[in-house]
C-alpha cells in the first residue's frame, strides 16, 4: 500500500471511530431520556451493534459505488454547492486552497516537508509502537501465567486453572481453548471461588473475551483517538454490568453477597498486592491496568451501585430497532461524508474553470 493511501485510511477510520462515539452517545441519552438508563443489556447491545455497523457502512458504500455506480455526497461536494450558490463568501483560490487540504498535509506528511506534521506523525507512530510492545508484553505475560498454571478441571473447551502469580481471577483464551485463571489465594475462599468462576463463565459465554481481543487488536491504530477510549470504556463497564446480572440471575446469589465479594477479592488483589497488574488479552473479575482507564477504585464503587440499584426494565424491540436505524444513518451519512470524490461533477468542474479564471486574472494584473 501506498504512503498517502495508508494515512488517508488511518485518517478515515479515526474520523469514523469519532463518529460512532457521536451514535452511541446519542442512542445513551436517549436511552436516559426514556427512563432505561438501567438496561445495561440493552445498552451494551446498542454499543456493540455501532461496532458492527462501522465495519459494514463502508463495504455497503464501496458496494454501491461498485455495483451501480452510485456514490453518497460527501462534506466537500456539499461545500461546493454551497459556494457555487454563493452562500459561502470566499475567493475562489481559498475555497480550493480549503478543499485540498487534507490531500496537501497527507503529501506534506508522505514527503517529509513539514517538520511539524512529520513530528506529530512521530508522535502518533511512537504511541502505536509503544501500545504494540505493552500488547506483546501483555500477550507474552498472559501465556506464560497460562502455561505454568495447574488445570483442576476441563468444561467442554474450557479449562479452569490456579495460578500462584497472578492476584486476579481471569478468562483469556487460545485459538482453541478458553481458560478461567484463578489465584491459588482463592482456593481457601470457597464461597469467593464459586463467585469467581461464576463470573468468568458467564464472560465466555458472552463472548466478551472475543470483544477484548479485538479491541486490545485494534487499539494502536487509534492509540490517540479518545473516542476509541470512551467507546472501549463503555463496552468494558457495560459488559461487566451485563455479566454481573447475568449471574446473579442464574446462580440466584443475593446481591449483598455477591458485592461483598467483589470487594474482598479487589482487596486481596490490589490491597495487599497493588504492584501485581492486570493484563491485555485478558477479562478480570475485577480491576484494570490503570493506563487509558479509571481508577480501580472508582469502577469498582461504580459497579457496587450498580448492583444495589439493580437492572431496570427493557425498552420495547420497536424502541430499540429504532435507536439501531438512527446509529446506522449517522454512521452512514458521517463515514460517506468524509469519503473523498473519485470522479468530476459538474460542480467541481465549475469551482476548478472559476479557480483558474481567477488564477488568470491574478496573473495579468500583476503583468
Amino acid at each position: 500500500m501506498r504512503p498517502d493511501s495508508l494515512v488517508n485510511l488511518l485518517f478515515d477510520a479515526n474520523v469514523a471511530i469519532i463518529v460512532a462515539a457521536i451514535a452511541v452517545s446519542i442512542s445513551e441519552r436517549a436511552l436516559s431520556f426514556a427512563g432505561y438508563a438501567r438496561s445495561y443489556k440493552i445498552r451494551l447491545r446498542l454499543v456493540m451493534a455501532s461496532v458492527y455497523i462501522l465495519m459494514l457502512v463502508p463495504i455497503i458504500l464501496q458496494t454501491l459505488n461498485g455495483a451501480i455506480g452510485l456514490q453518497f455526497p460527501n462534506f466537500s461536494d456539499l461545500l461546493v454547492s454551497q459556494y457555487l450558490k454563493g452562500n459561502i463568501s470566499m475567493a475562489a483560490t481559498e475555497f480550493d486552497s480549503l478543499l485540498t487540504f487534507r490531500k496537501r498535509v497527507v503529501e506534506t506528511v508522505t514527503d517529509g516537508s513539514s517538520f511539524a506534521l512529520l513530528g506529530v506523525a512521530m508522535v502518533f507512530l511512537a504511541a502505536a509502537l509503544a501500545r504494540v510492545g505493552y500488547i506483546l508484553f501483555s500477550l507474552f505475560h498472559v501465556q506464560q501465567i497460562v502455561r505454568r498454571s495447574i488445570s483442576i478441571r476441563s468444561i467442554q473447551r474450557v479449562r479452569i486453572v490456579i495460578s500462584d502469580e497472578i492476584n486476579v481471577p481471569f478468562s483469556t483464551r487460545s485459538f482453541f481453548r478458553f481458560y478461567v485463571v484463578l489465584p491459588q489465594s482463592l482456593l481457601v475462599k470457597q464461597k469467593l471461588l464459586k463467585i469467581s468462576i461464576g463470573h468468568e463463565l458467564q464472560h465466555i459465554r458472552q463472548r466478551d473475551i472475543n470483544c477484548e481481543i479485538l479491541t486490545t487488536a485494534m487499539s494502536p491504530l487509534f492509540v490517540l483517538n479518545p473516542a476509541f477510549w470512551y467507546l472501549t470504556r463503555k463496552i468494558r463497564s457495560l459488559r461487566e454490568f451485563a455479566c454481573d446480572f447475568a449471574y446473579l440471575q442464574k446462580s440466584n446469589c443475593a446481591p449483598r453477597t455477591y458485592a461483598c465479594g467483589l470487594v474482598k477479592v479487589a482487596e486481596m488483589a490490589f490491597v495487599k498486592q497493588p504492584t501485581r497488574a492486570v493484563y491485555a488479552f485478558s477479562v478480570p473479575l475485577v480491576g484494570r491496568n490503570k493506563l487509558f482507564s479509571r481508577s480501580i477504585k472508582s469502577g469498582l464503587a461504580e459497579r457496587i451501585l450498580v448492583i444495589a440499584n439493580g437492572e431496570g426494565d427493557r425498552p420495547s424491540s420497536t424502541f430499540v430497532n429504532s435507536l439501531v436505524m438512527m446509529m446506522f444513518v449517522v454512521l452512514h451519512m458521517g463515514i460517506a461524508a468524509m469519503q473523498q470524490s473519485q470522479s468530476w461533477s459538474y460542480d467541481r468542474i465549475m469551482i476548478s474553470t472559476v479557480v483558474n479564471l481567477e488564477r488568470l486574472n491574478q496573473i495579468n494584473s500583476s503583468d
